[in-house]
C-alpha cells in the first residue's frame, strides 16, 4: 500500500521519535478512542483518516463540512467506504496474497450468544457467519429457547455529547 513506516502507538519512544513524520495516518480503531493522541505524528498538511464508527468519525464528517465553507483545511477526515471499484481491488489483493478473515460458521440458535460476546469485545477480529441453510428451520426454531442478548452501555462515544466534544477538538485544536 506504499507505507514507509509503521508506528506502534503503545511504544512511547516510537511515538516521540516519529513526531511530525507522517503524511497519512489510517486510523482503523473501530470504537471510541483518543484519536487526538496521533495528531502529533502528522507533518504539516498531513491527514488522519478515521475509519471506525465512533464520535470522532461523526465529528470529522461535520468538521469537514464546516471547514469546506470557511476555506480552511481539516487534518482529521473520515471515510465510509472507498466505493465498489476500491473494494474490488482490496478483495483481489487479499485473494492474490491469500489474506483471509478468521471466520466461524455458527447455528442460528447461537446468535444471541455471539451478540453478547461481540458486545464485550472482539479482540480476535473473528467474523461470525450464520448457517441459515442448515439451522434456520421450523424444527430448530421450535426447540429454540434463549435469553435475549446482554448488551452493555455504549462506550464508543457515538452520542451528541461525544460528537460535540470531538468536533470542538477538531475545529479549535487541530
Amino acid at each position: 500500500l506504499g507505507a514507509d513506516n509503521v508506528v506502534a502507538s503503545s511504544d512511547n519512544d516510537s511515538m516521540l521519535a516519529n513526531e511530525k513524520s507522517m503524511d497519512l495516518i489510517l486510523n482503523t480503531i473501530p470504537t471510541g478512542h483518543n484519536w487526538s493522541a496521533y495528531q502529533g505524528l502528522l507533518k504539516k498538511g498531513g491527514k488522519q483518516c478515521l475509519l471506525g464508527i465512533h464520535s470522532g468519525f461523526a465529528a470529522a464528517m461535520v468538521a469537514n463540512q464546516i471547514r469546506r465553507f470557511s476555506f480552511t483545511d481539516c487534518t482529521v477526515v473520515n471515510s465510509m467506504i472507498g466505493g465498489i471499484k476500491n473494494t474490488e481491488e482490496v478483495l483481489a489483493l487479499c485473494a492474490k496474497n491469500n489474506i483471509y478473515p478468521e471466520v466461524e460458521v455458527i447455528p442460528v440458535a447461537k446468535l444471541n450468544e455471539v451478540y453478547t460476546m461481540l458486545d464485550a469485545a472482539n479482540d480476535s477480529g473473528k467474523r461470525y457467519v450464520l448457517d441459515i441453510e442448515k439451522t434456520l428451520t421450523e424444527q430448530a426454531m421450535a426447540s429454540y429457547s434463549s435469553e435475549a442478548p446482554t448488551i452493555g452501555p455504549n462506550h464508543n462515544g457515538l452520542n451528541p455529547g461525544g460528537i460535540v466534544k470531538d468536533l470542538t477538538k477538531m475545529l479549535f485544536c487541530y
